[in-house]
């Protein structure tokens, strides 16, 4: 299981073949053309041999990867591209398959990543590369140092293995620095028989930070015990929560409780299992090894995810290694995303490199916003629907033929404060109507030869602004808010009593017509309490509001006279009887309310904004 960080190795000169590689990277490089933003053309070239090697059937299979992978970056898939670019690195690292991966990861964003080659690139293959080629990989250096951190970790206990966000980072002697992305890191420093070392980092881009860690000898102890299982000449790796600690046969002290065991025995081994080591007992370890694919470099975005492979959770949101051929699961969650899960098939020899993003729950608590206070306009439409306005018309015991009920609109608009604990002021304004219906009668000079009985049919409109304040609770319910409030106010009423009608006698009829019967003008009091049920996407809001409208005062007289006969100077009321048309005035409607007090129901909408 080869852990990728971006190691430095010079595979040329280990083979002992420098003038031949030297010939070799000088007509690569003639083929290379670089531009200072995308460095596009440093991916397009094909080299006719990756590198002078003793072995034919490795360098024809690193060419193989090389050229696959750059078909999928051609294609503008550099995610797929950069496991093939890796694993022709692993079999001969080169200039063009590490200035291909690094192209690939800075495309990706993962500029650490990036660094580590491009740096390795200058360190490994500095001496053969062009001046040009070597300038502009300096620039593109010197663009990305300003956008990751530096992590500088120390220790007490050399020998012990650095472990950053589930990833192995290579054995530490005293200090050893790393390049990451800025934000939230696990690092866990892990060496059998300590108790393993977990800190959590924040960094920021262009922070050099270093981390002193002091390993504790364990106090409580179990025994994980590994039997060798292979000849001596087969190299083995024992993995242990991310951290190479050892090959076989492996019997090593470490701290109760659960851990993951992973064990690769030349080209077969095992995934990630779940163990838990129990104080004052040997734990053997007995994986099924089965036929080992390409590595696979998975991580998970954000650094604190909890990723679980086939079922083990791993420590860290990241894993470098090599699985068993087959289909994998991958779970990935952390709080305050939406978990996912991915299922993935490693191959036998293609590398592959994959990036888990969470997106954010946006219900969850973590991502709630600290309470401030907020300001909301909001445009208000009411309907008025009740028994009556309280008029003198409706107020007839006995007399009453019909009531129509009162019935209305308003229209406004509100502007609304609210304070981080929810109370709620506010203050609107707008325009509204009212209007009711009513049928009436009354029988005059009863018993004589003048009786005449009045039929009147009434109504009474109601018009004008309104101005109110209220104050209120607003209960969130995430996406649903559920407000009460009560509102007072005033309405300037323009009120108007109109009242038709005949006096009748038998089968003859006059029209009548009522004194001063004039527009009266009265500022109307009212209170509102209301509840409304609103939901919110974003900073729109639509509110379903129900409230009652109580006019507790009313208005006073109008000033209006008696009803009677309209005059016509056809009629002569000298004759006895006389006509219907001279009968007598009544004093029904003198004085009477143009409207009294009244309530009313009053549902209706709302469509806000809030800033």
């Amino acid at each position: 299981m080869q852990l990728a960080n971006g190691a430095r190795h010079d595979y040329a000169g280990a083979m002992g073949r420098q003038a031949k590689l030297m010939r070799l990277l000088a007509t690569w490089l003639v083929a290379l053309a670089w531009v200072d933003t995308a460095i596009a053309d440093e991916t397009s070239h094909t080299p006719s041999s990756i590198t002078a090697t003793e072995s034919a059937d490795a360098e024809a299979r690193a060419r193989q990867l090389f050229d696959q992978g750059n078909r999928l970056r051609a294609a503008g898939d550099c995610e797929g591209a950069v496991g093939y670019f890796l694993a022709s690195r692993e079999l001969l690292p080169s200039t063009p398959n590490t200035l291909n991966a690094a192209y690939c990861y800075y495309q990706l964003g993962q500029l650490d990543e990036a660094l580590d080659l491009y740096e390795a690139l200058l360190l490994d293959h500095g001496e053969t590369l062009e001046e040009d080629l070597r300038s502009k990989l300096e620039r593109r250096i010197a663009a990305i140092l300003p956008q990751i951190a530096r992590l500088a970790v120390r220790t007490t206990q050399p020998g012990a293995t650095l472990v950053i966000d589930g990833r192995d980072r290579g054995s530490l002697s005293v200090e050893q620095s790393v390049v990451l992305m800025p934000g939230r890191h696990e690092v866990r420093i892990v060496k059998t028989g300590f108790v393993q070392a977990l800190r959590r980092v924040d960094l920021v881009a262009g922070q050099r930070k270093t981390l002193s860690v002091e390993l504790q000898p364990l106090t409580q102890r179990g025994v994980l015990r590994i039997a060798s299982r292979a000849e001596a000449s087969t190299p083995a790796v024992v993995w242990l929560d991310g951290a190479s600690v050892g090959g076989l046969p492996f019997d090593a002290a470490l701290a109760p409780g659960p851990h993951w065991v992973a064990l690769e025995v030349g080209e077969r081994g095992s995934g990630p299992q779940r163990i838990t080591i129990i104080e004052g007992q040997v734990s053997l370890f007995e994986p099924e090894l089965k036929p080992l694919g390409a590595v696979l470099r998975l991580s998970v975005s954000p650094p604190e995810a909890q990723l679980v492979l086939d079922g083990t959770p791993l420590l860290g949101s990241a894993f470098a290694g090599r699985l068993p051929m087959g289909k994998h699961s991958i779970r990935a969650s952390a709080p305050g995303y939406i978990s996912a899960t991915q299922e993935i098939r490693v191959g036998p020899s293609e590398g592959r490199v994959l990036t888990l993003e969470l997106a954010a729950d946006t219900a969850h608590p973590r991502w709630r916003r600290p309470a401030t206070s907020r300001v909301i306009l909001s445009a208000r439409a009411r309907a008025l629907l009740g028994s009556g306005l309280g008029s003198g018309p409706e107020r007839c015991p006995g007399m009453c033929d019909s009531d129509g009920g009162a019935r209305g609109a308003w229209l406004g608009a509100e502007l609304d404060y609210r304070l981080p604990s929810n109370l709620q002021a506010s203050a609107s304004l707008g325009y509204g109507w009212m209007s009711t219906n009513s049928s009436r009668h009354v029988d005059q000079d009863v018993g004589t030869a003048d009786e005449a009985r009045y039929v009147l049919d009434d109504e009474t409109r109601i018009s004008g602004p309104w101005l109110a304040a209220g104050l209120g609770y607003v209960l969130d319910l995430s996406s649903w808010e559920l407000s009460a409030q009560l509102h007072a106010g005033v309405m300037f009423a323009g009120i108007d009593l109109t009242t038709d009608g005949a006096v009748v006698r038998g089968a003859d009829s006059a029209p009548v017509g009522v004194e001063h019967a004039d527009r009266q003008r009265a500022a109307l009091a009212f209170v509102l309490p209301e509840i409304e049920l609103i939901y919110r996407t974003d900073n729109l809001r639509f509110g379903l509001a129900f409230g009652v409208l109580i006019s507790p005062i009313g208005g006073s007289g109008n000033g209006r006279g008696e009803v009677g006969p309209i005059p016509d100077g056809n009629v002569d009321c000298a004759q006895v009887p006389a006509p219907v048309a001279c009968a007598r005035s009544s004093s029904l409607t003198k004085d009477e309310l143009s409207v009294g007090r009244f309530v009313l129901f009053s549902p209706g909408v709302d469509l806000g904004w809030q800033f």
